[in-house]
């Protein structure tokens, strides 16, 4: 069965965590995936909706 919505419910976990830790970086850390894979699921989640739930800064390195 396919969901009426766009989105995953692990594509919402991932925004949640990265909200709640203000990072994508330290969100993955807290998954124990990688940065991009938090990184891509957002953006996907973005798209999605069609609206932006972040403003993106460069890192810090």
């Amino acid at each position: 069965m396919t969901s009426p919505v766009g989105f995953t419910l692990v594509q919402l976990r991932y925004f949640l965590v990265a909200a709640e830790r203000g990072s994508m970086t330290e969100a993955a850390a807290e998954l124990h995936i990688a940065q991009s894979a938090v990184s891509t699921a957002v953006h996907n989640l973005e798209q999605d909706l069609r609206v932006q739930l972040f403003i993106r800064r460069r890192g810090r390195g």
